[in-house]
């Protein structure tokens, strides 16, 4: 995941008029919980709420999660 703000998320939620305390109770976690890991204040989802998340919006995890940038590792050739 990209280390910006779930900014797609959370316009998803306002634009939907999901609240995020409703969000929070249906995934088992606190308010404060939700909004520290969609802030990426903290924390950050794990891939497990990230499943469950997208399962109760009904939302494709592919949308919201998946960052297709892959960062340069600094690896210019593999010895075998």
């Amino acid at each position: 995941m990209n280390k910006q703000k779930h900014t797609k998320l959370r316009l998803y939620l306002e634009k939907n008029g999901i609240k995020h305390k409703d969000v929070a109770q249906a995934m088992g976690m606190t308010t404060n919980r939700f909004s520290q890991k969609i802030n990426r204040n903290k924390s950050d989802f794990t891939l497990q709420e990230a499943s469950l998340l997208c399962y109760v919006l009904d939302i494709n995890m592919n949308d919201f999660f998946y960052n297709p940038i892959v960062p340069k590792t600094g690896i210019n050739k593999i010895s075998i």
